[in-house]
């Protein structure tokens, strides 16, 4: 059983039930027990502030809501939103997609959407919001967005105690993972297809001693699953469709090799063409870790930089996980730049790690690189 700190300390929990604290204004949570194995997702959400009341001596009616309209003439601001609510969608705006097409390859999935890019980068910005994230990182010429780290209240066990002080005082129980999401948008095999990725990241609260530490726990497919359907819903598609799209395998098939060429320098043998290749080399870069500075797929490269969750969420938590553990003083890469290279034909494609002066890199952070790479795509 996963352990549950408490956040305040007992009695100052007694006395906040005693002064009565039960109007502390709580954060709305997002509860849905769903997904293709019933993964339970609970995430924190902003809760929505009542409409503003005005003054008893001051009516709408009495606002002027008129503005200067370039050009010359002016306009009352509800005269404006008839005539836009009316008006056809922009060329910037996209529709509503019910068909996305679902891709498989053994535990990795994405999506095909018929829209370009441009349209879908802001729709599956909106997705986030609308699920209760913030987005720490955004770059819409790499296409990749990065969410905060959030906590699953899902994982809290629910006995009759925790669920009596959840009435009163949110926030007295911690779950002990936290999850971070990144998406990866893509043009597809056409310019009117864009290809949508999300990998998961995650962490683990241990206890060590009198304190906790936190530490990464893999990146669960299960759950990019899930993250896939909601957005699939949330773009227009039905549930039972989502569902039905997701929940269709592939043969498991052992695609990678890790293996040393002929001086003996590690590299990874993937038995798949350059294209398919080049996804599942990209989703498996977000879900270890690094960060994706850009990308050449005329040549091949994926330009790389270690990313240390320790920085993310030491600035998030505010000082609570400086204890956070990743890596042992052996295993950690630096925070230096490097080169994900692909190159082979319709058959293979072999994988290798160069410095950010593209030279081949024979150093042992480049084979454990290679190591985590392999393990995401065998």
């Amino acid at each position: 059983m996963k352990s549950t700190l408490v956040k305040i300390p007992y009695v100052a929990l007694l006395a906040a039930l005693v002064t009565g604290c039960s109007g502390v204004d709580l954060e709305e949570t997002v509860t849905e027990t769903v997904g293709l194995e019933d993964y339970s997702i609970e995430y924190k959400k902003s809760k929505q502030v009542d409409t503003l009341e005005l003054p008893p001596d001051l009516s709408s009616s009495r606002i002027e809501d008129s503005m200067v309209v370039p050009g010359g003439g002016s306009a009352s601001y509800s005269d404006l939103n008839r005539q836009g609510s009316g008006a056809s969608r922009g060329p910037g705006v996209l529709p509503e997609q019910k068909d996305i097409r679902v891709e498989r390859d053994g535990n990795s999935r994405w999506l095909v959407v018929n829209a370009p890019a441009e349209q879908v980068w802001g729709k599956v910005r909106e997705f986030w919001v609308d699920m209760g994230f913030l987005l720490t990182a955004e770059n819409p010429q790499v296409g990749i967005m990065e969410t905060d780290w959030k906590e699953n209240r899902a994982d809290i066990p629910n006995d009759f105690i925790r669920e009596f002080l959840s009435t009163v005082l949110e926030s007295a129980y911690s779950a002990p993972t936290r999850d971070s999401f990144r998406a990866r948008i893509e043009a597809g095999d056409s310019p009117d297809q864009t290809e949508i990725f999300i990998s998961h990241r995650g962490v683990l609260e241990k206890v060590s001693g009198e304190s906790t530490v936190w530490e990464t726990r893999p990146a669960e497919p299960e759950l990019e699953a899930e993250m896939l359907r909601r957005l699939m819903i949330f773009m227009g598609t039905e549930d039972a469709k989502a569902r039905a799209r997701l929940a269709k395998t592939s043969q498991g098939v052992i695609r990678a090799r890790l293996i040393k060429d002929r001086e003996g320098n590690a590299l990874v043998d993937y038995r798949a063409g350059f294209p398919r290749a080049w996804r599942i080399v990209g989703l498996a870069l977000d879900r270890v870790g690094f960060t994706v500075e850009d990308r050449d797929r005329s040549k091949g490269i994926y330009y790389v930089r270690y990313s240390d969750p320790l920085k993310d969420m030491q600035s998030e938590e505010k000082g609570l996980l400086s204890s956070l553990v990743f890596w042992g003083d052996d295993d950690k890469p630096s925070e230096e730049e490097y080169q994900v290279a692909l190159s082979g034909d319709e058959a293979s494609t072999q994988i290798t790690v160069q410095d950010k002066n593209g030279q081949r890199d024979k150093s042992k952070t480049s084979g454990r690189i290679l190591t985590l790479l392999y393990e995401q795509i065998k």
